[in-house]
């Protein structure tokens, strides 16, 4: 199920955290991991989309701005701000829905996977790494969980994927190498956002290529990644054109 409630109230979220908000359920309680200045929470209550949520940070410098945010929507008694490391700001039970966002793949993945405890009481994670997704996608898939929602964004020139999981029920889907690193939801709608997503990735595939291959030695196993992946993105990028015919 898609939620795309528009968040009206609070403060104005760019096209990135705007697809972060879109992807929570109404109703439910949110912690944001490594809420930075809290903009999602802050919107998501403000709007009334959700009554209360949590905005966690490992920094003292980003929860004092995310105080600032709050009191300047006045929802600062809806959302509690914590200090401290990843999961451990949260209790088991408290929250229905985890977001964390702004981060690289490796970084989303040791939060949860530090957290893991925590993860069975969850009912929908919400992701937004920063960078390659598919380390995300694959993580989340063989520890039980389903890829269930799935947006692109263009921003400032720079493309953003937000997955949304929640816990597997009957088994695992079966997903291709292209699902995997473009995402099965993304390519099932594919669209104009999407091509031009395939096109840059297939761009900086390229460009890396050509970079490797002017190295002294370049390393083989490298080589062959990037040409496997070149050769994917091709293949989206015709399979792509081929259903704009056909529409």
């Amino acid at each position: 199920m898609a939620y795309d409630a528009a968040v009206p109230a609070g403060p104005a979220l760019s096209p990135r955290l705007a697809a972060i908000a879109a992807l929570v359920p109404d109703g439910k309680v949110v912690a944001d991991i490594g809420t930075d200045h809290a903009l999602v929470p802050a919107a998501l209550v403000a709007s009334g989309r959700i009554a209360r949520a949590i905005a966690s940070d490992r920094s003292p410098g980003p929860l004092a701005a995310a105080r600032r945010t709050l009191a300047l929507h006045d929802v600062d008694e809806k959302i509690s701000l914590r200090l401290g490391e990843g999961l451990t700001t949260i209790d088991e039970g408290e929250v229905d829905v985890i977001i964390i966002a702004g981060m690289g793949p490796d970084s989303v993945r040791s939060i949860l996977g530090a957290g893991s405890e925590l993860l069975p009481s969850i009912e929908r994670l919400v992701l937004q790494p920063n960078g390659d997704v598919e380390p995300v996608r694959r993580w989340l898939v063989r520890r039980g969980w389903d890829l269930v929602d799935e947006r692109l964004v263009e921003e400032r020139g720079r493309f953003y994927t937000v997955v949304a999981a929640e816990a597997a029920v009957g088994g695992h889907r079966r997903y291709s190498s292209a699902d995997w690193r473009l995402g099965p939801i993304l390519r099932s709608r594919r669209g104009p956002l999407f091509e031009r997503f395939v096109a840059a990735e297939l761009r900086r595939c390229e460009a890396a290529l050509a970079e490797l291959r002017r190295a002294p030695i370049p390393k083989r196993h490298r080589l062959v990644a990037l040409a496997n992946a070149r050769e994917l993105l091709l293949g989206e990028l015709v399979g792509s054109a081929s259903a704009s015919r056909n529409c």
